[in-house]
């Protein structure tokens, strides 16, 4: 008699099996792989796409770096680099958050204005899907006025959602899309809660895990809540280094890993255990 899988959504309705229980568990996370494909003087982020394939490092005077992977997610593989310089749509700025949406046929990136006090977030379509070389002018944009840039963002909720934390500042917020992935629709700001002064951010596929690193960029911390997206009721748990000096985190959707950026270039791996 043969096995039967069984199958999930997670992340955004993007499907995987059911047959790894991820820990989430930054305390036991244990690193496994690390490299540095290019030499980047100032990255500000990274983002790993769903598939896997696809890991974008975010340069605030530099282009944006993608990555592609011959094996999802193994940084061991063979990896294609490409870069790709987006020009701020207002007045001078400078891009510091970047996200594919689950297909791979867009891309959007946030521009901080600094000179305006404002956030640029413009949607490019992306001819061949998870290809940022492909991108045509900015076919949409939302701009916010706030004082402080965004520093990590991502879509959920069927894509109707994004959530977004805001560097140097304390808040995080969500913000409603009346049509999935037209942020030309994007309405009802909510603060979600108070997360203190940190400097990067994450969170996990299932929407309970948020993960945070400090004002000097070692120390991470670890929210866990049993309802998605909502942290005002959570527990917490910190790790030490050797999240030295990060400059960016990201989760991917499969539950199995945490990469780590440092400002250099170099990514780091950590593999979540396994829940028996």
């Amino acid at each position: 008699m043969g096995y039967k899988l069984t199958w999930m959504y997670v992340w955004s309705q993007k499907v995987r099996p059911t047959w790894y229980r991820s820990s989430w568990d930054i305390t036991t996370a244990v690193q496994d792989q690390s490299i540095q494909p290019q030499s980047i003087s100032n990255n500000r982020n990274i983002t790993v796409s769903s598939d896997g394939y696809h890991i974008l490092l975010v340069n605030e005077t530099l282009p944006i770096y993608e990555y592609t992977l011959s094996t999802p997610r193994d940084l061991t593989s063979t990896i294609t680099i490409k870069t790709k310089s987006f020009t701020s749509l207002g007045s001078a700025g400078y891009c510091s958050a970047v996200v594919y949406s689950e297909d791979g046929n867009y891309l959007y990136v946030h521009f901080w204005e600094q000179y305006w006090q404002s956030c640029v977030i413009a949607q490019y379509q992306l001819n061949t899907p998870f290809d940022i070389t492909t991108a045509w002018n900015a076919i949409a944009s939302k701009m916010i006025t706030w004082a402080y840039d965004i520093g990590w963002f991502r879509f959920y909720d069927n894509w109707t959602k994004i959530i977004w934390d805001l560097r140097d500042n304390s808040n995080i917020f969500t913000w409603e899309l009346w049509t999935a992935w037209d942020i030309t629709t994007l309405s009802n700001l909510v603060k979600q809660w108070n997360k203190g002064y940190t400097q990067w951010f994450a969170i996990s596929s299932d929407g309970k895990n948020c993960y945070m690193t400090d004002e000097y960029h070692s120390n991470m911390t670890q929210l866990t809540t049993t309802t998605p997206y909502n942290f005002t009721t959570s527990t917490s748990k910190t790790r030490a280094r050797p999240w030295t000096y990060s400059y960016g985190i990201d989760v991917t959707a499969d539950g199995k890993y945490l990469f780590v950026a440092r400002k250099n270039g170099y990514i780091y791996r950590y593999a979540f255990t396994e829940l028996s």
